[in-house]
């Protein structure tokens, strides 16, 4: 079970019984005209208990949207985007007649900036 599933059945069940004590405390005022302090100290803690679980739900639903952002970036290996760089397709475009070098600096937030060329991977 993932931590959102369980994090969603345990507000359920807090939920659920801070209407049990909402109940009671209906039924309370109905017979005796006031509600006991051990019914009212009963629901403060299930309605701490329900608002705890609640902000942690929220906490994990945008976890995970941030999570889906993240992951709908396209990702592309060094070598995609050597293929896809201007300066590659003219040179491949050029084809026989292109002489000469090629270089693409690409940019990574892990690794400094690399310098790759055609003859480095074996094309020319």
């Amino acid at each position: 079970m993932s931590e959102y599933e369980q994090a969603a059945r345990e507000l359920k069940a807090a939920t659920d019984e801070v209407k049990r004590f909402a109940e009671a405390s209906t039924a309370e005022l109905r017979n005796l005209g006031k509600i006991t302090e051990e019914t009212k100290a009963s629901a403060d803690k299930a309605l701490a208990e329900m608002n705890g679980l609640s902000a942690r739900l929220a906490d994990i639903e945008q976890k995970a949207a941030r999570a889906g952002q993240e992951g709908a970036r396209e990702t592309r290996s060094l070598g995609q985007r050597f293929i896809e760089s201007d300066e590659v397709k003219a040179a491949i475009g050029a084809g026989d007649r292109f002489k000469g070098r090629v270089t693409v600096e690409m940019r990574a937030i892990t690794t400094d900036s690399a310098q790759v060329s055609l003859a480095q991977l074996g094309w020319w």
